[in-house]
């Protein structure tokens, strides 16, 4: 049963304006899935869904397998499975929908799940990826610049998050934006533990070890004309719950945090 589509209005590199849908289909009180970015609906199912406003839609669609729903040049697919809960510090900040985001490909026919999963390069397990790092009193994973908001009630800027990067799993990814770095247009668009730096793995940082410096590169390394592409974290764990960052141009041994620290919380 299709129950939800969310309709959204984008604008592509060439500055075409269209309109990109994301459908959520119910299978059972238990298990969900979805299917975004698609930019050209079936026909009939915009016939059945009645007049779309822009962002939630709630409807009552019967869909089968086979059908065609509509077509996207490179569509999100997930599953949400209510008897699988991910493991976050604090679930209470997720949407229930985020707190049961499962890989899809272990729900699929075996013969589709083997051909999706070689066309993916991820060199870690799960191959299917993850989302969910937390560890309890550990660097690693998700916190939030607001105490005890929840996601959607904050922006981009107000997150902070240590993960291993989507495709290399050897490389630490370090996930900000404007509360650490106001001028984000100097920014890359992603920035990795540098290697063979001897930073620590996030994994190993408690709160008892103090401050910790990590050097960061931009993907790309240098060759990204007017994007930052060295920088310095500093980072220290004040307990299992709170976090005190700061960033800092170029590659610096020697740092300690001063006015644009910046604490975070699970």
């Amino acid at each position: 049963m299709l129950v939800r589509i969310q309709k959204f209005r984008w604008t592509n590199q060439v500055q075409e304006e269209y309109d990109d849908y994301h459908l959520y289909i119910l299978h059972s009180n238990d298990f969900m899935t979805f299917i975004g970015h698609v930019f050209d609906p079936d026909p009939d199912l915009l016939r059945k869904a009645g007049d779309l406003k822009d962002g939630e839609n709630y409807v009552f669609i019967r869909v089968k397998a086979g059908e065609v729903l509509g077509r996207g040049t490179t569509p999100d697919f997930g599953v949400f499975d209510r008897t699988k809960p991910n493991a976050f510090i604090k679930p209470s900040r997720y949407e229930p929908l985020m707190l049961y985001a499962q890989p899809p490909f272990g729900y699929l026919k075996e013969d589709i799940s083997s051909r999706m999963l070689s066309l993916i390069s991820r060199t870690g397990e799960p191959k299917g990826g993850s989302f969910v790092y937390d560890q309890e009193g550990r660097l690693i994973g998700n916190w939030f610049a607001v105490p005890d908001a929840k996601l959607h009630e904050m922006s981009w800027d107000d997150m902070l998050a240590f993960a291993p990067h989507y495709l290399d799993t050897r490389r630490i990814e370090v996930g900000f934006s404007g509360r650490l770095w106001s001028d984000t247009s100097s920014l890359g668009p992603e920035y990795l533990v540098a290697e063979n730096a001897g930073d620590p793995d996030p994994a190993d940082v408690t709160p008892a070890i103090g401050p910790v410096r990590y050097h960061l590169e931009a993907l790309g390394g240098d060759g990204i004309p007017g994007k930052q592409a060295r920088l310095t974290l500093l980072v220290q764990m004040l307990d299992d719950t709170t976090l005190k960052a700061e960033l800092f141009p170029g590659w610096e041994d020697d740092v300690s945090f001063g006015e644009g620290a910046v604490i975070y919380y699970r």
